[in-house]
Parts: C-alpha cells; structure tokens; sequence
C-alpha cells in the first residue's frame, strides 16, 4: 500500500512525499513551532469499522488530516486535524462501494492537490475523489478485477503522472491502471500474482530507476516482486517466503546496505518476516520477528531519528502496536507494545503535532475510532 516516495505512507500535502517534505508542509502555514498535545495517545471517533487509514494536508492549512474508508457503512471519511494531533468528527462522508479496504492519499490530476483513492472489495472498483471546488463530493469509479483489498500509487510508466496497482485477492491477481493524467484511468491490465494478493508496494527494488512492484499473498505464505521495464510493463513475478496469512508490507534498506528489503506482516503467524534484498530484486535470509496477536498492518519510518528504518505493527487481537527500532544493521531492539483501540486494522504515518518527528494513526475496525500515537522524538509513544 505504499506510495513509492513516501515510506510507510509519510504524509505531507497528500502527494506521498517523504519526511523532508513532511516537515516542509507542517510548517507551511506558517507555524513552525512544534503545537501542544495533550496525551503521546489518544482516539478519534471514525466510522462504522474502519479498515483502512491514509494521511494527508487535505484542506491545505499546513497540518496532517486523516481519511478513513469505513468497511462496515460503505464509506469513507476526513478527519481533520485541529491542532496538537486532536480531530475532528468525520467530515464529507461519502458512500464509496461495498466493503471500502485500503486507500492512499496523492496527487492524481496533476494539480498539486491531495486526491483519494480508494478499493471497494465487494463491487471491484477502486473509487476516485479528486480534490474539487475546496472538497471531495464528486466520486468516479473505474474497474479492477475480484476483490480488490490493496492500492498502491506510484509512475509506473514514468510519464510523470501516478498509476495506481490494486491487488485482487479473488481473482489472484494485480491490475495497473495507467493514469491519463487527469485522475482518469485506463481499463485494468491484469497480471498474475500469488495467491490471495492483499497489499502491494512500489519501490525501485533492482536500482534502474523505475519503480517495481511488490505483493503480499495472503493465502500464498508468499510475497510477489514484479520487476518493471520502465514504461510500465512488468516481468512475470518472483515469489519468496513469508509467514503465515501476510498482509501488509514494508519495505525499506533496513540493513543499511543500499538494496530494499522487505518486511511483511503476517496475520496467523504472529510474526514479521524480513527478507533482504541483493539490490537486483532478488531477496534471501529470512528472519523473523514476533509481533502482537494476528498483526495486520506495518509501516517504516526513522522513529527515533538515528538515520535508520524502524518498524511499527498494528496488533488486531492484541489491540496494541508493535514497535522495533532499528540498531542500524537490520536487527531490532526488543520490541516494546503500545496499547490502540480494539481491532487495529490499518496505519499510516504523518507528523500530526508539526514538531518534526514521525507519529502513527491506526484504524480500529472493532471500536470505530482511530488511534493517533504521538511520537516524542525518540521512538517512544507512550
């Protein structure tokens, strides 16, 4: 579900910029001092059974908003940030399809505005909201293939506009649908993956300059890499192991060694599995790291400021997140669990208190809220 600039879906003005720009737009509107909070977490209500969370500047006041697709009431809203990591009640609710799953925040028409997209499971669409005379009321809709559940944004093709990869669990497979540059999309080219394809990511895995595709297959104990030739047509993939039942991904230099590696959250294995990269997209030595009970979401940015990726997991049984720091060389400190609300689902990251540090939000599909998770600098959120 990752967007290929921003790791961990860092949120900036929406366009899935990474930290740099990160702070850059939480000081945009002009109040760079870090803002008050009240507590390192907190929860928001969302929605009926958020399942997906993406973060972004959606109204352009410098500070990081969140979007919630609500899977049990078909929608999917905004939270806007008040300040200090406080939000609103949801705003411009807005029915998107049967069974809303992930969604990413980015520019899709080109206009330097922060756009939504977002999968609907049950009616195989993903659901555009391009940003609109100050809002998100009009919805377009353009086909996938079974089951959509992941989205990933990213210049597949690189003609300077994002392409979006939607992972199809039924249909055991991936669409790319190319962007004609004004937030419309092309009909779905559909390539083969693993079985039961849940969440993708983009990332430049073999170092040409292009952005490939990874996938996690739910029920393939596997991970997909599809390299791609640069103007959007990808090889057929290679499948390496995961745990069991993955989810999301993360994928990141953890070992510091200037190849992407992949970390993978596994639903029924209680695990992280990382695999590192050989900077040819390739992958080997996998390791494994325990998580909380049935993790379902994982992100990566630097937490504690030291220069390398740490990870966080969101735990759904559990109702906390998982958090290891990174010692530099692709092994952890022991990990430290941190309580959410109940059912943490989904994450994304963002600098929500603009004082220049990563924090978390977690969807929590049974409570109906969201759980923001101030950092305080160093890798500690309560």
């Amino acid at each position: 579900m990752r967007s290929p600039t921003g790791k961990g879906r860092l949120a900036s003005l929406g366009i899935g910029a990474g930290l740099g720009a990160l702070l850059v737009a939480g000081a945009s509107a002009g109040a760079e001092a870090p803002e008050a909070v009240s507590s390192l977490a907190a929860s928001f209500p969302a929605g009926n059974g958020p399942a997906g969370v993406a973060a972004g500047d959606l109204n352009r006041d410098g500070r990081i908003d969140v979007a919630v697709a609500n899977r049990l009431s078909d929608s999917q809203g905004i939270l806007f940030n008040q300040g200090g990591a406080t939000f609103g009640a949801p705003d411009q609710v807005l029915r998107i399809g049967r069974s809303p799953r992930e969604l990413e925040i980015a520019d899709l028409n080109g206009d330097k505005r922060p756009d939504i997209a977002t999968v609907a499971a049950e009616e195989d669409i993903v659901a555009i909201r391009l940003f609109t005379n100050g809002g998100y009321a009009v919805q377009t809709n353009f086909a996938t293939n079974s089951q959509p559940r992941g989205i990933a944004v990213g210049d597949l093709d690189g003609d300077g506009d994002r392409d979006l990869v939607i992972s199809n669990r039924l249909s055991d497979d991936i669409s790319l649908l190319f962007n004609a540059g004004d937030g419309t999309f092309a009909a779905p080219v559909n390539i083969a993956a693993g079985v039961g394809p849940i969440s993708s990511s983009l990332d430049d895995l073999d170092g040409d300059g292009d952005l490939d595709v990874v996938v996690a297959n739910s029920d393939g104990f596997s991970f997909s890499v599809f390299l791609n030739d640069g103007d959007g047509k990808l090889g057929p993939d290679s499948q390496y192991p995961a745990g069991n039942g993955p989810r999301e991904l993360a994928v990141e230099d953890f070992d510091g060694d200037g190849a992407l590696d992949v970390m993978v959250a596994n639903r029924y294995s209680d695990d992280a599995t990382l695999m590192f990269g050989d900077g040819a997209g390739g992958f080997a030595n996998l390791v494994s790291l325990p998580a909380g009970d049935r993790p379902s979401g994982i992100a990566s940015a630097d937490f504690d400021r030291d220069g390398d990726p740490d990870v966080v997991i969101a735990n759904r049984n559990s109702d906390d997140a998982t958090v290891y720091l990174n010692d530099g060389d692709g092994t952890f400190a022991a990990p430290v669990a941190v309580s959410a609300g109940d059912g943490p689902e989904s994450i994304a990251l963002g600098d929500f208190d603009r004082d220049r540090d990563v924090d978390v939000v977690i969807a929590n599909l049974n409570d109906d809220t969201i759980s923001v998770l101030v950092n305080d600098g160093s890798g500690n959120f309560g």
